[in-house]
């Protein structure tokens, strides 16, 4: 049994990797380079986001927390680790976001 490292729970997984392209594209809306993950992480520098409402730490954040729900699935319910469906995962989270800081918004406008 390998010990999975950092890097490999996070980004180098093929799988793993496949979930962060296909959040790259819909919230930053470009192909990310090999060194913009990594730099997301390390140094907390993001791109924008096409959204300007939504930050793109709270996008790193919720996809982050998908994959290790989805991650903990596969260990403890063997439920098997699909991109398709952690980033639905990830999009459900992000959504909510949004419409709750929508609400907040409106709020604060009527006060």
């Amino acid at each position: 049994m390998s010990i999975e490292t950092q890097e490999h729970f996070l980004l180098s997984c093929p799988l793993k990797s496949a979930v962060w392209l296909g959040i790259w594209l819909e919230f930053f809306g470009t192909v990310p380079p090999p060194s913009a993950l990594s730099s997301a992480f390390t140094s907390f520098l993001f791109p924008p986001t096409l959204n300007p409402s939504m930050t793109a730490a709270s996008v790193f954040g919720l996809t982050i927390l998908a994959i290790w729900d989805h991650h903990w699935a596969l260990h403890f319910n063997s439920a098997p680790f699909l991109p398709s469906l952690v980033l639905a995962t990830a999009r459900k989270s992000i959504s909510r976001l949004c419409s709750e800081l929508e609400l907040d918004s409106a709020d604060s406008s009527l006060a």
